[in-house]
């Protein structure tokens, strides 16, 4: 596994891993997800003009999570 930072044509990837990793959350929080949410969440390319996204790969190159370092 590799930790770096994300490459622009993984930007829809890493947007898709994260909306269904939220989605797969238990909660009790019906708005937990909101559709004004979900929108910030899949903006991968807007976080990362202005902060440091990483990514965690496997040993394919596929995307397996990340986090936005602010």
């Amino acid at each position: 596994m590799e930790i770096r930072l994300i490459r622009p044509d993984e930007h829809e990837t890493l947007a898709r891993v994260t909306v269904d990793a939220y989605r797969g959350v238990d909660t009790a929080e019906p708005s937990f997800l909101s559709p004004g949410y979900e929108q910030e969440l899949l903006d991968v390319s807007g976080r990362a003009e202005v902060a440091d996204v990483l990514v965690a790969v496997d040993d394919d190159g596929t995307v397996l999570g990340g986090l936005t370092y602010i």
